[in-house]
């Protein structure tokens, strides 16, 4: 009866001092925690990862509120963060078709982060490309208000606007007057 409890310690001082957190073991680590426990059992271990990692905590608790369908916990967790669109992508697409306008929200800001600190439009393009991905998987309508979000805040980014514009020459509706050359 006690091995069970040891497996969950073992691997909870994995999660902590590991560099990151395998799905498996993460997996097994729910398997042997009894679902009434599961919630406080997990608080409890984010926050010993936050205290005690001495790696990119974030990382890790981002696969563990994932895993436990706990998406507006992530957002919030995630609003704290600089700058982590692979992440913030990386979850977006994972939690699909699930998504709420936090989310969307915190994808839009580290979307525009990201594209700012790219700064030049060969790093900016292949950024955006990958958010596209995510994009097309949203309702039309929906990536159309974030994709015009997007180009409101780096208009006077000429070509970059214009390479987002291509792919989406709806997203301004009526609005578009022209392309900005």
């Amino acid at each position: 009866k006690r091995k069970p409890e040891i497996e969950l310690q073992y691997l909870e001082r994995n999660f902590i001092d590991g560099l990151h957190i395998a799905p498996k073991e993460f997996e097994r680590f729910l398997e042997l925690v009894p679902f009434k426990k599961r919630s406080a059992r997990l608080n409890e271990l984010i926050d010993q990862i936050k205290s005690q990692s001495k790696t990119e905590e974030i990382d890790k608790i981002s696969v563990i509120l994932l895993k436990a369908g706990r998406l507006n916990d992530l957002v919030k967790e995630l609003k704290k963060q600089k700058n982590k669109f692979n992440l913030v992508n990386k979850i977006a697409v994972q939690s699909l078709p699930e998504y709420n306008a936090d989310l969307l929200d915190l994808y839009l800001q580290h979307l525009v982060s990201a594209l700012f600190e790219a700064k030049y439009t060969n790093y900016q393009q292949p950024l955006f490309l990958l958010a596209k991905k995510y994009l097309d998987k949203l309702p039309h309508k929906t990536a159309n208000e974030l994709v015009e979000r997007v180009l409101k805040q780096i208009e006077f980014v000429k070509p970059l606007y214009n390479f987002i514009l291509g792919y989406y020459p709806h997203a301004l509706g009526n609005k578009v007057k022209n392309k900005i050359i």
